[in-house]
């Protein structure tokens, strides 16, 4: 783990290898795991959606990301993702 936060009832944590996961209490959809009020005691992997970059004639560019920070609040979960070279 290289970094991890917590927030009232849950937690949300990066590994060495880039995973995102997530623990605790999900009654506001804050494990982003798609699975709204069911919490769980056990990490589950966040499934990022794919992100892109619009070029200069507005079609979808599919570009690689590393999440580089995690914060929660209360009942909510944020995630910082840097641009990435595919080969690190």
């Amino acid at each position: 783990i290289t970094q991890i936060a917590s927030g009232w009832g849950h937690c949300v944590a990066i590994s060495k290898q880039g995973q995102v996961i997530a623990w605790g209490a999900n009654n506001h959809g804050q494990l982003g795991n798609n699975q709204k009020f069911q919490g769980t005691g056990t990490p589950v992997e966040v499934k990022l959606p794919e992100p892109f970059s619009f070029d200069a004639i507005d079609s979808r560019t599919p570009i690689q990301v590393k999440p580089m920070q995690v914060a929660c609040g209360g009942s909510n979960s944020a995630l910082l993702v840097k641009e990435s070279d595919s080969a690190t």
